[in-house]
């Protein structure tokens, strides 16, 4: 900074200042980049039949905590074949419910979704929904 009238210890100070007041309103972007936004599912939800292991050709995911829900179905997933995705971004405890035509409803409750690490990124929880077949 040729022109600048802060001595260099003060130019110093003032840059770690502003970094200290920036860097947590900055999405998760530090100044050396060890950060980035991205978002992350807080559930995924992999669908089989409990008595062949393959997917259902149809399923929906409805999850709940207090009043938030969350609803998807495979023919809303980005890639069916791996699974249901829910709770973007959002920490939680959630009860989870898959349903599909033929089968009967499996619940998982108290599934529990937190940020963690030094970004404090969704850790994302992976749960098998094996469904049994209706009588």
């Amino acid at each position: 900074m040729p022109n600048c009238r802060l001595p260099s210890y003060c130019r110093t100070r003032a840059v770690a200042l502003i970094s200290l007041i920036t860097a947590p309103l900055a999405g998760c972007v530090s100044l050396t980049g060890d950060c980035v936004a991205i978002g992350g599912f807080g559930i995924h939800v992999a669908v089989v039949d409990a008595q062949t292991g393959l997917r259902p050709p149809a399923a929906t995911l409805v999850l709940t905590d207090g009043s938030y829900a969350d609803t998807t179905s495979l023919a809303r997933s980005p890639n069916p074949a791996q699974g249901l995705y829910a709770a973007l971004e959002r920490p939680g405890t959630y009860t989870v419910t898959v349903t599909a035509p033929g089968y009967q409803p499996w619940t998982q409750s108290s599934v529990t979704v937190r940020r963690a690490g030094s970004c404090s990124t969704i850790q994302t929880v992976h749960l098998t929904a094996r469904l049994a077949r209706l009588p």
